[in-house]
């Protein structure tokens, strides 16, 4: 695998074969990528300088993706040992630790003590309900700033049931991924 675009465009990270890792694939990130930057209309979303939250980082594809972008700051929250291990050999491979805190463990658990963040991009493992819980958490944490944007990747086939709160602003699928766009509606 390797970063698509910014900085470090065309950068190789690791994500082994065998962990049961569901990597974002390339076209997927790079069109997540430009819609952030392009596609969400009126949105005051900026990816520059930006605070971001890569929730079930598996290898960190997407967060380091938002730092090769111009995101300032990137926190981690992987639960898996395996993918930890990964993620933190990417981190150091690519000089990012100045740029980077890692959350090992559930990552509901450390919500409570989180400040806001500018993106958070939530992808976890299908099937499991833990992209529905994931927002569920951040509105109930506030834990997207006001002009933020909350990416959800899951399964083509996986309805969220958004809080009154949020707005989904665009939704598009990839073969069996669905990605969702989605911010405060009136923040």
């Amino acid at each position: 695998m390797r970063i698509t675009s910014g900085t470090l465009k065309n950068k190789k990270i690791n994500a082994p074969n065998g962990l049961q890792l569901r990597p974002t694939i390339e076209k997927v990130r790079q069109a997540i990528y430009n819609t952030l930057e392009h596609g969400l209309g009126a949105s005051d979303f900026n990816i520059f300088s930006s605070t971001v939250a890569d929730f079930f980082a598996g290898s960190g594809a997407m967060g380091i993706e938002a730092i090769s972008k111009g995101a300032s700051h990137v926190s981690f929250f992987e639960i898996n040992k395996k993918h930890l291990s990964v993620l933190k050999k990417n981190i150091e491979s690519l000089n990012l630790l100045n740029k980077c805190q890692i959350y090992y463990g559930d990552s509901l658990s450390f919500m409570s003590s989180l400040s806001p963040f500018d993106l958070i991009i939530i992808d976890p493992p299908y099937g499991k309900g833990l992209a529905q819980g994931s927002i569920n958490i951040i509105k109930k944490f506030n834990l997207i700033k006001g002009s933020g944007i909350i990416v959800v990747e899951s399964d083509h086939k996986e309805n969220l049931s958004l809080p009154v709160e949020f707005n989904l602003i665009k939704e598009k699928v990839y073969g069996k991924t669905k990605v969702s766009f989605i911010n405060w509606k009136d923040k």
